[in-house]
């Protein structure tokens, strides 16, 4: 995923794509094939062509193609260890983030490993991904896909994000990403590896209740500019028909032009043609027609986005006029001492 090349060489994972029910993930290997319904391909035809190449089936009239993966595509087809972030989610958490090549970034909550692709590639070889899960057999199974991606700006470890210094990290990152059940839990967590100098928070949550409660405790600990944010994904698809329309700037045709054209297109098509135009005012025209798709995904979860600032620029929250009465609770909640 971090190889730019544009030529397949031996060991890259391609996508052999034949359509939207016949494509699958395989490493290119020498003298290897792959079978699917189209047929047998045979990766010796497309070791050393571009990404993108037609695999033609041997035997067989049916063909493939080897695809380059990307962020995107690995989304699309990977298998689901754990729920997983989409495209449209993954487009807004890296860009409020404000991540780039040289950034670090902590993830907690590694999943199935859809979110830490697109991290990977957003920070580039100069930056770093450190993710965190509390299954080790997904650590495990993340590690090994990882390293087989060539992803070796990725680190994987099994933590808990709501334990006691849980990271292990100090003041490394520009920006924590929290996929949990409680993400309020861990905010103490998450100033822990956040840059002295300030960074950026994105927690992603189902459910509203986990919402507000991460939003009064990001306001207590300091953090500001909250907003949350749902992503709905609306498909449109475009087509192009033929449409009956009026042609008012033509004169009605009569009764008698009405029968002799009848009796033109009847009887002698050519003698019509060489009347001229008919006198119906009916034409058709081609336009642009736009509807709307029925199987968009609905609701995935919210995205809630704060941001740490510089100490010197930071305000108390005695002195800030943001804060409600929830907010003022979660930082007396914070600020007495643990049974």
């Amino acid at each position: 995923f971090l190889n730019f090349s544009e030529v397949i060489q031996p060991g890259d994972e391609v996508l052999v794509f034949g359509g939207r029910e016949a494509f699958h993930t395989a490493t290119a290997l020498p003298d290897q094939t792959v079978q699917n319904k189209k047929g047998t391909f045979h990766f010796n035809d497309v070791i050393g062509q571009p990404f993108g190449s037609k695999m033609q089936a041997r035997p067989g009239l049916g063909h493939c193609y080897a695809l380059k993966l990307t962020p995107e595509i690995w989304t699309a087809v990977l298998k689901h260890r754990t729920q997983i972030i989409y495209s449209a989610d993954i487009s807004m958490i890296c860009y409020y983030l404000d991540l780039k090549p040289g950034s670090v970034v902590i993830e907690s909550g590694t999943g199935s490993g859809s979110l830490t692709h697109a991290l990977s590639r957003a920070v580039g070889l100069t930056g770093h991904v450190h993710s965190f899960d509390f299954h080790p057999q997904r650590v495990a199974q993340a590690q090994e896909e990882f390293t087989s991606h060539g992803m070796t700006n990725v680190t994987v470890r099994c933590a808990d994000a709501t334990a006691d210094n849980a990271f292990g990290l100090d003041h490394v990152a520009d920006a924590v990403f929290y996929d949990l059940p409680k993400p309020h839990e861990a905010i103490d967590n998450a100033l822990a590896v956040l840059k002295t100098t300030g960074g950026r928070i994105c927690s992603f949550s189902p459910c509203i209740e986990q919402v507000q409660r991460t939003c009064d405790m990001l306001r207590a600990k300091g953090f500001t500019d909250i907003i949350t944010l749902e992503v709905l994904e609306r498909s449109l698809e475009v087509n192009k028909v033929l449409v009956q329309s009026i042609d008012f700037s033509r004169p009605s045709a009569d009764k008698s032009d009405k029968a002799k054209a009848d009796i033109d297109d009847k009887g002698d098509k050519a003698a019509k043609k060489k009347k001229g135009p008919s006198a119906t005012r009916y034409t058709k025209e081609q336009k642009t027609i736009v509807r709307m798709l029925e199987e968009d995904k609905g609701h995935t979860g919210y995205l809630s986005f704060a941001t740490l600032l510089h100490p010197e620029a930071r305000v108390p929250l005695s002195l800030r006029t943001d804060t409600s009465e929830s907010e003022t609770r979660a930082e007396t909640e914070t600020q007495s001492p643990s049974s």
